[in-house]
């Protein structure tokens, strides 16, 4: 939709679970791990999603277990994602540790400004003497005051330009014009209103932008 002219363009993408990752860190509840050393080290808390505002920082505890009955390991954690460059860990190494005990890492993660607002897929990886286990979580950047401002704007222009298009293809039947195909985008176009709407009006303005993104 562009919200400067009144043509519609809709497309729905379904969702993908697969994730790319380079090198970063940081979390809400504990997801499935993906283990390559279950019998040596388990990540056993840490959070799957993890929120941070725009210009904000936030920070995690992650609680990392030495599963071996017998041997004592050094253990470190890193973190990959897109935006390594945001994330700090503390300390870089827990050293002997030992059979069936835990120990915690800090990370903490400080977003800049123009960082954008989405989910950003990453993972904690625990690194032992023997091997390595990793978990996936997302970086959630939620908007700034500043943000939300600015998605109120921008969806009172949609909303403007959304009203101008119902009339105009209001005037189109009334000329007889067939619109059929304009009728299912605008009313998928008329969903997408509404959710927006509904998310603003909830004060949730990660999902609001997700949509008015879509649009």
């Amino acid at each position: 939709f562009d919200p400067n002219g009144l043509n519609i363009s809709i497309i729905v993408n379904p969702a993908s679970s697969t994730s790319t990752t380079t090198d970063s860190s940081s979390g809400a509840a504990a997801t499935t791990a993906t283990t390559t050393a279950a019998k040596h080290l388990e990540i056993t808390t840490y959070p799957s999603v993890f929120l941070v505002e725009q210009k904000k920082s936030n920070s995690t505890v992650i609680v990392v277990k030495n599963i071996n009955t017998s041997k004592t390991q050094d253990i470190s954690l890193k973190v990959l994602s897109t935006n390594g460059s945001w994330f700090t860990i503390s300390p870089s190494i827990q050293t002997s540790i030992g059979p069936l005990k835990t120990t915690n890492f800090t990370v903490s993660v400080s977003v800049p400004a123009e960082a954008d607002v989405k989910d950003y897929d990453s993972k904690f990886v625990a690194i032992g003497n023997y091997a390595n286990v990793s978990v996936d979580f997302k970086l959630r950047v939620v908007p700034s005051p500043e943000t939300k401002i600015e998605i109120n704007q921008t969806f009172e222009l949609l909303k403007l330009n959304y009203t101008k298009l119902s009339e105009q293809i209001n005037k189109s039947k009334s000329s007889g014009v067939n619109t059929t195909e304009t009728d299912a985008k605008f009313a998928e176009l008329t969903l997408k209103i509404n959710q927006a709407q509904a998310a603003i009006s909830a004060g949730d303005y990660f999902t609001a932008n997700v949509v008015i993104t879509d649009i």
